[in-house]
């Protein structure tokens, strides 16, 4: 439904970005975060929903954009600028 809709409009997907974190550290910064911040987002509870939605709608997909040599991924266990600044290069790269 996407490829459909941007190429109606002239668009593509030429790049997706996939960063590979660990569920289980994931899951313990997430909680680090709630119960510093308290942010209601950020609760175990939600998070679990969350990487469950992911794994039904969105890890699908991976394959495909593989496939279409699009796809590049990165390691997400890193520092925030550290990560950021690899999918800075992998946004840059061509395809």
């Amino acid at each position: 439904a996407l490829d459909r809709l941007l190429e109606s409009r002239g668009n593509a997907v030429n790049r997706v970005v996939r960063i590979l974190v660990d569920d289980d550290k994931l899951l313990a910064r997430v909680t680090k975060r709630f119960e510093e911040q308290g942010r209601k987002d950020d609760n175990p509870e939600t998070f679990s929903k969350r990487l469950e939605k992911y794994y039904e709608d969105t890890a699908p997909l991976v394959p495909i954009y593989a496939e279409r040599g699009i796809l590049v991924e990165v390691d997400g266990m890193g520092s925030i600028e550290a990560v950021a600044a690899a999918i800075d290069a992998a946004l840059k790269e061509t395809a």
